[in-house]
């Protein structure tokens, strides 16, 4: 079967562009983390997360909330600041469920639908939107992106657990088409959609194992949809040019922790393990909140030159002050409707 990483050779290039994934800056018991990142002809945006240590959402006042961007002046070295747009609050929200449905879970099928309904009691307001995607032998969509209850409800009572082995990274990398179907047909290419609101993607997942069958690994009759899936196909997954972030879940002590963690954190997600299928629905409602507690903001760039930003985050949480900054790179190239820092210096 032709790879992942094939197929992408021969994609339409993207308008947007990538920063790479901001990883939580920290202290005390606070972290904060830059999700969603992307890069325009002319501009950064993102959305800001604030998280304690265990990855738990902390809920900030958004009127607390201060920021400053800086960008660094190519030439001299200098930080020059810039206006920023910030969103208090993340207005829409477009999330797929993975969900581990491999013959690992006989006997735990109700604990998963219960966590997976309430992560939908949470998350399912105003414009967002949730899909479900099950992972056995081979993944399946069980539901499109809906804002729909009776669709959700109906696919997460369409799951089961039937013996079976686990194509973990064909599960995500088919939440990601949900999402890229999503993103087609909510009428953004119509709307001029601002920066703080467009719909902000992610993929939720959920395991007590490791992939086994992504690449077909197993001989089994089932052919899956002819697209073997490794877990560096997912390092860049994207919907019209914003990484998707991955939000995964491990539970128990069976767990491929090193390469949840390493998917985490290379799209801007976070990793949380839990011990049993118990706390699961615990970990799936704080991840809710993570999702909806995001604050998009964006702002331009002013020379096409700029290889460096930093992003500086002052609020109040709990009565004390924070104040954080998180650095991003720039890739070369990618600025196209402005003049250079250079060009200008020379015209002087």
């Amino acid at each position: 079967m032709p790879s992942l990483r094939m197929q992408q050779l021969f994609a339409v290039p993207m308008v947007l562009f990538f920063a790479a994934a901001c990883a939580p800056e920290s202290a005390d018991n606070v972290a904060v983390a830059i999700s969603h990142v992307a890069v325009g002809d002319d501009s950064v945006g993102g959305a800001l997360v604030v998280q304690d240590r265990s990855g738990a959402q902390r809920n900030v006042d958004p009127s607390s909330v201060d920021l400053v961007a800086e960008v660094q002046d190519p030439a001299t070295g200098e930080w020059e600041e810039v206006k920023v747009r910030f969103s208090g609050k993340t207005k829409r929200l477009h999330t797929v469920i993975v969900a581990d449905n491999s013959g690992s879970q006989d006997g735990n099928l109700e604990l998963v639908q219960s966590a997976s309904t309430a992560f939908a009691n949470g998350f399912l307001e105003k414009e967002n939107k949730m899909g479900l995607v099950r992972v056995s032998t081979e993944s399946r969509i069980l539901s499109e992106l809906s804002d729909d209850r009776q669709d959700v409800d109906d696919a997460i009572n369409a799951m089961f657990v039937s013996n079976g082995w686990t194509a973990l990274y064909d599960g995500i990398r088919m939440a990601n088409e949900v999402l890229e179907r999503g993103a087609s047909t909510v009428d953004i290419k119509n709307k001029n959609w601002g920066c703080v609101d467009r719909p902000l993607g992610a993929i939720v997942v959920f395991t007590d194992g490791r992939d086994n069958n992504s690449a077909d690994m197993q001989m089994t009759k089932y052919e899956g949809d002819g697209v073997d899936t490794r877990l560096g196909d997912l390092m860049s997954l994207s919907v019209l040019g914003v990484r998707t972030p991955v939000y995964a879940v491990g539970v128990g002590r069976g767990v491929d922790e090193v390469s949840l963690s390493k998917l985490a954190k290379s799209t801007g997600g976070f990793y949380s393990p839990v011990d049993n299928y118990k706390e699961l629905l615990g970990a799936l409602e704080n991840e809710a909140n993570t999702l909806t507690g995001a604050s998009p903001f964006c702002f331009e760039l002013p020379w096409c030159d700029v290889n460096t930003v930093r992003v500086h985050a002052s609020f109040e949480l709990d009565g004390e002050s924070y104040t954080r900054t998180i650095e991003m790179a720039i890739p070369e190239g990618q600025c196209k409707a402005k003049k250079s820092k250079e060009s200008e210096s020379k015209k002087k």
